[in-house]
């Protein structure tokens, strides 16, 4: 769970039941994820017709635009399950206490 927190600490702010974090949350990784598309679009039609480079550049924005649709989409999951209730908030030093215990 700590690895959750800190890859999407945005996500970790919400409460169960509170709408207005939830949605500007849920905007910002979508919002987020068309200005990366937008821009590789446009760097590709700009770059693509260049015979060595283009190929290079459009695989390299492809990859990067992947990568971040995956991180946006897992933020957006991470959201909803943290809003839903199905995450539950304990910090992190009461996991700790709470591993320390199980040994």
């Amino acid at each position: 769970m700590d690895f959750l927190r800190k890859l999407y600490p945005a996500s970790f702010k919400l409460e169960k039941g509170n709408v207005k974090p939830f949605v500007i949350t849920l905007i910002v990784y979508v919002v987020i994820g068309i200005i990366l598309a937008v821009i590789s679009g446009v760097t590709n039609a700009l770059v693509g017709g260049i015979e060595v480079v283009g190929p290079i550049v459009g695989v390299v924005l492809w990859a990067i635009t992947t990568v971040v649709d995956i991180y946006c989409t897992g933020g957006i999951v991470v959201s909803i399950l943290k809003f839903v209730g199905v995450i539950k908030d304990q910090a992190p030093q009461e996991e700790a206490k709470t591993e320390e215990n199980n040994d």
